[in-house]
């Protein structure tokens, strides 16, 4: 019996986790008010109703997505920075991360950022605070580069905030332009600034 609910609960996770991943390739490739949820629940092998009872309704499902995506970015930055032993060469691949994932998704960060009045409140507390506010991971990043001698002697968590709000910038600039250079392009000239600065 116990076997059982451990099965039919790692069923029940599994389902709901690949209703997010089908959910995100929509709404990345539709934006929010043409994604259609019964597309989603046929792509994903289940019906519309498991759905809604998974998420309640579209607008919950897509703030659901963007919390997947958040968490799906740190574990990927996690990953990525593995192994790796130089602050610097943690932090450039950090923003090697963002400009990957937000290249990958960017008709959904388009709609959420330029649409965001409909989001606020719960973009504040599930979107921000994951992504644009994730300043801990790379504040370690810096304080492990003073110690080491790599970076210089500043504020460690100071320095951090800079370096999100530049990348948010960056990030909002670039889905508002519409540009169709990719945003990995601007992360190269974040990057040039931020550890080389405008100086010749």
């Amino acid at each position: 019996m116990v076997y059982i609910k451990v099965a039919r609960k790692k069923a029940e996770e599994e389902r709901h986790r690949n209703i997010l991943q089908v959910a995100l390739d929509e709404f990345s490739r539709r934006g929010f008010y043409e994604t259609d949820v019964d597309i989603i629940a046929r792509r994903a092998g289940v019906g519309k109703g498991t759905v809604y009872r998974h998420f309640g309704n579209k607008r919950k499902l897509f703030l659901a997505v963007i919390e997947f995506s958040a968490e799906s970015v740190n574990n990927k930055i996690l990953s990525a920075v593995e192994g790796m032993s130089g602050a610097l060469e943690r932090l450039r691949k950090t923003l090697v991360v963002y400009a990957n994932f937000f290249d990958q998704h960017r008709s959904m960060f388009r709609v959420l950022f330029l649409e965001r009045f409909n989001f606020v409140e719960p973009v504040e507390k599930r979107f921000e605070d994951k992504i644009f506010r994730n300043i801990r991971l790379i504040e370690m990043f810096v304080r492990d580069g003073i110690k080491s001698g790599e970076f210089k002697q500043v504020d460690s968590y100071k320095s951090a905030v800079l370096i999100v709000g530049m990348l948010h910038g960056v990030i909002f600039d670039w889905l508002h332009s519409g540009a169709d250079e990719g945003f990995t392009d601007r992360v190269s000239l974040m990057d040039e600034i931020i550890f080389h600065g405008l100086l010749k």
